[in-house]
């Protein structure tokens, strides 16, 4: 008995479920007819544009071919035709071709077709990105387009193919195949921002060595000056008397021998600072024309928008290095 009881239960949860699902589809169906007749009334008075936005609720409720017929026609008065184009082709995919609105539906897609163009895309790489008129699209499907000219853009890995007036024919369908180039061996893009410049290197690695010539030249200077200062300091400790000969006699031998000894160093201080300095002053020049020359060359690549003429510049009273040109 309770055996019965449950399934007599489960069968009227059931009922219950589809009457109640077949009335929910009823009302969109309801909903979508009220819309529709709505519509139909805006349109007797010409007011497309009020029109639209109901019709296209009644089809987003309810798609049926009658309703995207009258959605087409208004798209068609508002001058939209590629969703005209879709609305139509939708509703003879679906109607009988030997019934009265299958007939009206070819009819007004021969007429809006005049203004469209079918494309197909063939993408290489398949991976590209497509904008069509900056908009991004999914080229893997057939399209409808607005007939004219349009800019196709493809993006792969860095690189681009721009069509910037690709014409569409109306009335036909158009392949348009779109190839993203390979890179160039040996070719460095600028625009990427993975690619390393020569000449910041060479600036940065010529600015650290001349910087370290400066600062062993200024160290080996001081080094020298001390070692005359202490000369002179032991020089003027001598006894007056002893500047003649025999100065260096007796109890100023050993202050004497000091005396030489510092000479001796304050002279190698003094050859190695210039040396310093005539190094830096090299690698100063030397680090300026590679990194110049490293940066024109790069530029050149890009195509002439910097021209520098690096020209050395040798006179009686100077020496250097003259730049030219624009950035």
């Amino acid at each position: 008995m309770k055996l019965i009881t449950i399934f007599i239960t489960l069968c009227m949860l059931t009922f219950t479920s589809v009457a109640s699902s077949q009335e929910f589809f009823d009302s969109d169906e309801v909903e979508a007819q009220k819309l529709l007749d709505s519509a139909l009334v805006l349109q007797k008075k010409a007011q497309h544009k009020a029109a639209l936005p109901l019709l296209e609720r009644a089809f987003k409720l309810h798609k049926r071919p009658d309703i995207a017929i009258v959605l087409a026609s208004t798209e068609e008065a508002l001058g939209r035709y590629v969703s005209a184009t879709q609305h139509l082709t939708f509703a003879r995919s679906v109607l009988r071709t030997d019934t009265k609105e299958s007939k009206v539906a070819a009819a007004a897609l021969n007429r809006v077709r005049r203004f469209v163009t079918e494309v197909r895309w063939e993408v290489y790489p398949p991976e590209s990105k497509v904008y069509l008129d900056g908009k991004l699209i999914d080229h893997t499907k057939d399209m409808f387009v607005r007939s004219g000219k349009h800019q196709v853009v493809a993006k792969f890995d860095g690189r681009e193919s721009l069509h910037p007036d690709h014409t569409l024919r109306p009335s036909r369908m158009e392949r348009i195949k779109v190839v993203v180039p390979d890179p160039i061996p040996g070719f460095h893009d600028h625009n990427d921002d993975k690619r390393t410049q020569a000449w910041p290197w060479i600036a940065g690695v010529g600015t650290t060595l001349t910087l370290v010539a400066i600062v062993t030249g200024a160290v080996l200077t001081v080094q020298a000056n001390d070692h005359a200062d202490r000369a002179d300091e032991l020089l003027a400790a001598l006894p007056p008397i002893g500047h003649g000969r025999g100065a260096c006699a007796g109890a100023n031998r050993v202050r004497c021998a000091a005396i030489l000894d510092e000479r001796k160093a304050q002279d190698p201080a003094r050859n190695a600072a210039t040396g310093m300095w005539v190094t830096a002053g090299l690698l100063g020049v030397g680090t300026t024309l590679g990194a110049v020359l490293a940066a024109q060359l790069e530029e050149a690549d890009k195509g002439p928008s910097s021209s520098i003429k690096v020209s050395p510049v040798v006179g009686a009273s100077r020496c250097g290095v003259q730049l030219t040109g624009r950035w």
